[in-house]
């Protein structure tokens, strides 16, 4: 894509954007429905407020339900196998020999704190989410897109990304993942990890070819852009973000090939299992006392890190969904990186080329 076609899409979201609606959103989730813990009844009205939203954006919406059962030492109340879901809306371009491209945030807030009502963790993540999506879904008509966009509230991410591994697999063994989220000892997770990657299969069917995650990406300062992947499909995304970012490029810096256990999230099954490229931004939280905890309130939130977020990722998606991806479906040998081992892909990214070189 020429530069005057960034600018564009660039243009068109800016011109799109409705503070005034992500606020809408990020109110809702925080202060109407509050804490939002997997299985809760939070849980279940953010999750028809999301599905609702999004279709009344005209995205096509389907639910993907999932249960898991805590650990005796966690079972302090009925109902102990705890049911929730995934919550996926649709921008159908009728294209599908491409691929689809994913974006995702989750919705549950941290469990252990009955009274967190999660706004920067991940309040702020979902309301980007859903601005995004309708700012791409009216944008459609405006460029020709080679893929859909697929755009994901995952559930139940606080428990160790139990929503993404259910979607990317197929499978409701969440037992090493209950597992490895609740251990503290960095080596034990890492074995833990790497043997679930080692055992699971992508679900037959999924035709996801990059995936961009955001989370607790409302508070100040710089912030983290988390690549797995092929450094080489990095470069095309920074340049998208520097232009969206115009003179605040100096607020961004990225950690290239994250180790998957650090800053963990939604983004990490999606290159472990199915071996896509795979994006997670987020502020690194200025006070530990406001992470997981009742301090995770609304006036915590940055409005200009809410709006960078909601913009980035709309303009990611069109211009993901207007390019075209070569790739050379064959895994790498495992690559070690700070304990952690994850497989990537020997894979050609053009962003938004339309010049039939990618």
């Amino acid at each position: 894509m020429k530069n005057c076609e960034y600018d564009t899409v660039i243009t068109k979201v800016n011109n799109l954007f409705s503070k005034k609606n992500t606020l809408r959103h990020l109110r809702h989730l925080v202060e109407d429905i509050g804490p939002r813990a997997s299985g809760s009844e939070g849980d279940r009205r953010a999750k028809d407020y999301i599905a609702e939203s999004l279709r009344s954006y005209g995205l096509s919406v389907a639910l993907e339900a999932f249960e898991f059962a805590l650990p005796e030492v966690e079972k302090t109340e009925p109902p102990t196998d705890i049911e929730t879901f995934n919550v996926i809306g649709l921008v159908n371009v009728n294209e599908q020999k491409h691929g689809e491209i994913a974006l995702g945030a989750h919705y549950d807030t941290y469990w252990k704190v009955p009274n967190c009502p999660g706004a920067t963790d991940n309040a702020a993540g979902v309301a980007a989410l859903l601005e995004a999506a309708r700012i791409t879904n009216q944008l459609v008509g405006d460029f020709t897109l080679r893929r859909n966009i697929k755009y994901i509230a995952f559930g139940a991410e606080e428990h160790g990304q139990l929503g993404s591994y259910y979607h990317v697999t197929g499978k409701k063994d969440f037992g090493k993942l209950l597992e490895a989220s609740r251990t503290d000892d960095t080596n034990q997770k890492a074995e833990l990890y790497q043997q679930i990657a080692k055992e699971a299969k992508p679900v037959e069917g999924i035709s996801e070819r990059y995936y961009i995650n955001m989370d607790s990406i409302g508070n100040t300062g710089k912030f983290l852009c988390l690549f797995i992947g092929d450094v080489k499909e990095l470069e095309g995304i920074k340049s998208v973000i520097c232009k969206v970012l115009g003179e605040r490029e100096h607020s961004f810096f990225e950690h290239e090939r994250a180790n998957p256990l650090e800053y963990g999230s939604d983004h990490v099954w999606y290159n472990l299992i199915y071996g896509v490229p795979a994006l997670c931004f987020l502020w690194p939280v200025k006070s530990k006392n406001d992470y997981h905890s009742s301090m995770d309130t609304l006036d915590k939130v940055n409005l200009e890190s809410l709006e960078i977020s909601a913009k980035i990722l709309a303009v990611l998606a069109i211009m993901l969904a207007k390019g075209k991806v070569q790739r050379e479906w064959k895994k790498r040998v495992t690559e070690r990186h700070k304990g952690a081992s994850y497989l990537f892909l020997d894979n050609k990214q053009l962003i938004g080329d339309e010049s039939g070189g990618g």
